[in-house]
């Protein structure tokens, strides 16, 4: 049995993969940390907390980085059999547990 956690991207209805759009239009330094940032929630999963990770409501958390301009954050929840799901945030946008739905999930 593999006892090691994995990394998926949320896949919407249309087939879009939302975080990985959103990391492709990060500047190269942004990227490298969230990738950074990834890789220890993965490794601490449930452990981790902050400044790594902050949580927001119900099975919500939050990976928050900052660039020289904005500051941006991945939301993830942890699914059943040991996977870490990632939706990036959008201001405005009202994100609860069912946003993120039973629906394709695309590993990392």
């Amino acid at each position: 049995m593999n006892e090691e956690w994995t990394l998926e991207y949320y896949v919407d209805e249309s087939g879009s993969i939302p975080v990985r759009d959103f990391l492709r239009g990060l500047d190269k330094k942004t990227y490298a940390r969230f990738l950074w940032s990834f890789e220890q929630v993965r490794i601490r999963n449930v452990q981790a907390r902050e400044p790594l990770v902050r949580h927001l409501e119900g099975k919500i958390w939050e990976i928050r980085e900052e660039s020289n301009t904005n500051i941006y954050r991945v939301l993830y929840f942890f699914f059943r059999g040991k996977r870490i799901t990632l939706q990036p945030h959008l201001f405005g946008e009202s994100l609860t547990e069912d946003s993120f739905g039973e629906g394709k999930l695309f590993s990392l």
